[in-house]
């Protein structure tokens, strides 16, 4: 599949990134954003650890597209 150029606003700043449209958001956001932060926990979205909040409501990374 090919990369897509993607914006999003990473702490109050806007970054621009270009991945494959089926990227985990948490890959983005640690490989290619550098972001040390949000973790692969358990894998499954109970233990927090991937969690990060989308538009105020917090939502596991691991498994949410970008």
């Amino acid at each position: 599949m090919p990369e897509t150029g993607f914006r999003l606003t990473v702490n109050g700043v806007e970054r621009s990134v270009a991945c494959e449209p089926d990227t985990p958001l948490l890959d983005v956001l640690r490989y290619d954003l550098g972001l040390a932060g949000p973790r692969f926990g358990c894998g499954m979205g109970l233990c927090g650890a991937c969690f990060v909040l989308i538009g105020g409501r917090a939502c596991g990374a691991h498994n949410r597209r970008i």
